[in-house]
């Protein structure tokens, strides 16, 4: 079970960063740079899990979590300025 996980995250990790590589080189779009901070915002909370469920001690797992949970703290709030800039909401905060 363990190396399936792991599996898992080393995929999405390459495919979080092939994402972003294909975003800096296409055209702009609408969206784009929200889009952008939130492939990031993922890769480092995909990357914090990665360190997670490799680490060895407590302390290395304690660093990781507080890397993922950089990434996890912006995920939401990226997200739905995304689909609202795609969408074309415009709502008042």
């Amino acid at each position: 079970m363990y190396s399936l996980m792991l599996t898992i995250q080393i995929i999405a990790l390459l495919t979080n960063f092939t994402v972003i590589l294909v975003l800096l080189i296409k055209k702009p779009f609408r969206g784009q740079a929200i889009f952008l901070a939130l492939c990031l915002a993922v890769l480092v909370q995909c990357f914090g899990y990665t360190l997670e469920i490799t680490s060895t001690s407590l302390d290395a797992a304690m660093v990781s979590i507080k890397i993922q949970y950089l990434g996890s703290a912006y995920v939401n709030i990226l997200f739905l300025s995304f689909l609202l800039d795609y969408c074309k909401i415009k709502k008042g905060l």
